[in-house]
């Protein structure tokens, strides 16, 4: 029933994605996560789903589940930031490093004055506790970008978690 739901009116699909997360809310990941996969399986490039999956599924030790949902919905768009930038956590977070760097490379050259790929990269890295490789990402990005002032929040931001008070001032500054 709830598959007919999603595949029905669009009212009808947002009242499956609000249960979904209603359900997130309340603690019931499992349930939640069941709704989040039926609303992306009748609709590959859900972006909320997707999103709804990307939380509950790491709590649920099925983080790898995602992997082929977020391929898929980047080839169905191709172009959607919100979409390349879950693939992206996920490679991350899943541990395919060079699987996060090619496809990081790859949104960069389709957008090459965007500095998103390299910032959801480093994001990505940063979460993951791997600062050094964060910040090294940045850095390309920087040099990819052609200003020194590309990314400096995030480089800022960066050195202040990891304690480099003076770098970070220079960044701000």
């Amino acid at each position: 029933m709830l598959v007919l739901a999603l595949v029905a009116a669009p009212a009808l699909r947002a009242q499956a994605m609000q249960r979904g997360f209603d359900l997130e809310r309340t603690g019931r990941l499992a349930e939640a996560a069941e709704v989040y996969l039926a609303a992306a399986r009748a609709q590959p490039a859900n972006a909320a789903a997707l999103l709804g999956l990307e939380r509950v599924l790491p709590q649920l030790s099925r983080q790898p589940e995602l992997l082929p949902l977020a391929q898929r919905a980047v080839a169905q768009e191709p172009t959607s930031d919100a979409l390349r930038g879950l693939l992206l956590r996920t490679y991350v977070a899943l541990d395919q490093a060079d699987s996060a760097a090619a496809f990081a490379l790859r949104w960069s050259e389709a957008s090459p004055r965007d500095d998103q790929p390299y910032r959801e990269w480093a994001v990505a890295l940063q979460d993951a506790g791997r600062l050094a490789e964060a910040r090294r990402v940045l850095l390309m990005g920087r040099g990819a970008g052609g200003r020194p002032d590309v990314l400096a929040v995030e480089l800022a931001d960066l050195a202040e978690r990891a304690g480099a008070w003076e770098e970070a001032a220079r960044e701000w500054g």
